[in-house]
């Protein structure tokens, strides 16, 4: 009692992978679709010194914050004619922008077409898009899923495109534990590889 949601955010996010692992496929499909924009707004607090310019600029009326999506963008002599626009108040609001910067991350689920190695590797078979869009399809000790289901240990998966099997691996703590954990499925794998070749010489 007391304390504030931050805590409790921090609590989540430290359990975010045993949560995860405990959700059925249907359920980690409607978190995605209707928890995610709130989860990933408040995940994270953002450092003080950030937050103290953010808050003086506020202040002065140099910076607005507005709750929409984005509609068209036409561009004109005189800059980029935007449309905001806010589904709970049903309203679109044109605004003009000298530019527009789009700083919302990856989209995951266009992954596979993002990168010609990443499209080349799909063409193959040897990846998958996970049911829930955050990434590729990854077993439970990091090896790509390919179209036929069967994980190949030649293949791993490190980073956030694992986070449809691992759940949360967008913080640094987490993005270091994975990281660790891929190392060492790969430090074993060069061992073998080794003892392989030293028993053939």
């Amino acid at each position: 009692m007391g304390g504030d949601w931050h805590g409790v955010i921090e609590a989540v996010r430290n359990q975010g992978q045993d949560i995860w692992r405990a959700l059925t496929p249907d359920a980690r499909r409607r978190i995605v679709r209707q928890l995610r924009p709130f989860w990933d707004v408040h995940r994270f607090r953002g450092a003080p010194q950030i937050d103290a310019i953010l808050d003086a600029k506020l202040k002065d009326g140099s910076l607005t914050l507005n709750r929409a999506r984005l509609g068209s963008v036409v561009s004109d002599a005189s800059g980029l004619v935007v449309e905001l626009c806010d589904p709970r108040a049903r309203t679109i609001e044109t605004r003009r922008f000298d530019r527009l910067i789009v700083a919302v991350g990856p989209t995951h689920r266009d992954i596979l077409a993002s990168q010609c190695f990443l499209a080349e590797l799909a063409q193959a078979g040897r990846l998958a898009l996970d049911p829930t869009e955050l990434g590729l399809q990854t077993s439970r000790d990091g090896s790509a899923i390919g179209a036929d289901g069967i994980a190949d240990p030649s293949l791993l998966i490190a980073g956030p495109l694992a986070r449809g099997t691992f759940g949360e691996l967008m913080g640094l703590p987490q993005v270091s534990d994975y990281a660790e954990f891929i190392a060492t499925r790969v430090a074993a794998a060069l061992s073998r590889t080794g003892r392989r070749e030293g028993a053939a010489a």
